[in-house]
């Protein structure tokens, strides 16, 4: 009885170390993981005051809400970006209404660039190629040639979903001279706007 006792003690007491150490939020960092609906924590589909929570970092400048709009979506860089810099992560939201609100408006879809070191679950990266793409979605990736690129030989390369319940999703790398130049994940009507917000 007295071992048990123990055994239980020390395992309680195991349990509570390892959840002090853990963080109370995951912050996105270099190392997080793009997925088919988002971007670590990040869910498309989450208010942009719900993904603020779930990574315990500002997206949204305090100073944008309420700000009219005259677009129908906009986007948010990733926390840290500096001012005026251009973000190798972005996120696309589309507003509730003719202003931005932080608690209404909806994280749609998340955009990799140049510059960023994020990659896929899979491990799909700028710069990857279109040959290691197809190896690391066997049978999944659709070959279309780039609305403005394709004259070069730029292509898309969307992931079609095997999933009835992730049909709602995309992802598309978009590549030049054999090598994923961009790519983005989300809700599939906001990751096939080959123009984004525009």
């Amino acid at each position: 009885m007295k071992i048990r006792l123990t055994a239980v003690l020390l395992a309680g007491v195991g349990l509570l170390s390892l959840l002090a150490m853990m963080p109370a939020h995951a912050r996105l960092t270099k190392k997080s993981k793009l997925y088919l609906d988002g971007l670590g924590p990040i869910q498309a589909g989450m208010t942009v005051a719900e993904a603020e929570r779930a990574i315990g970092q500002q997206l949204m400048n305090p100073d944008l809400s309420g700000e009219r709009l005259d677009m129908r979506c906009y986007y948010l860089p990733a926390p840290n970006t500096p001012p005026n810099g251009s973000a190798s992560l972005n996120f696309m939201v589309y507003p509730a209404g003719d202003r931005i609100d932080r608690y209404r408006d909806r994280i749609v879809r998340v955009g990799i660039d140049r510059g960023s070191s994020i990659t896929t679950l899979s491990g799909a990266a700028i710069g990857s190629t279109e040959a290691e793409i197809m190896a690391m979605y066997p049978g999944r990736i659709k070959v279309t040639r780039h609305h403005y690129t394709g004259d070069q030989g730029g292509k898309y390369l969307t992931y079609v979903p095997r999933a009835a319940a992730n049909k709602k999703y995309s992802l598309v790398f978009e590549t030049l001279n054999g090598k994923v130049t961009s790519f983005r994940s989300g809700l599939a009507d906001a990751v096939s706007r080959i123009e984004g917000c525009s």
